[in-house]
């Protein structure tokens, strides 16, 4: 559901609920949206936790690394 991805975009990657409403319409019209540019550990960790709460939920939300 959308508002999971907001509050996943909220609480882990750290975004204003506008910018995170805002991201997750980017992803849903588009099918992808940059969420932010990290170090890389940083992204790992954030990653893997948003992983988790979403396979915990049983929502098949996926967020992946690029290279910038």
């Amino acid at each position: 559901p959308m508002d999971f991805v907001v509050a996943i975009l909220y609480e882990i990657f750290r975004k204003e609920i506008e910018e995170s409403i805002k991201i997750m319409q980017e992803a849903h019209h588009t099918g992808v949206a940059l969420v932010a540019v990290l170090p890389l550990e940083e992204a790992e960790f954030r990653l893997e936790r948003a992983h988790a709460i979403a396979r915990t939920a049983k929502f098949p939300l996926t967020f992946s690394i690029e290279p910038e």
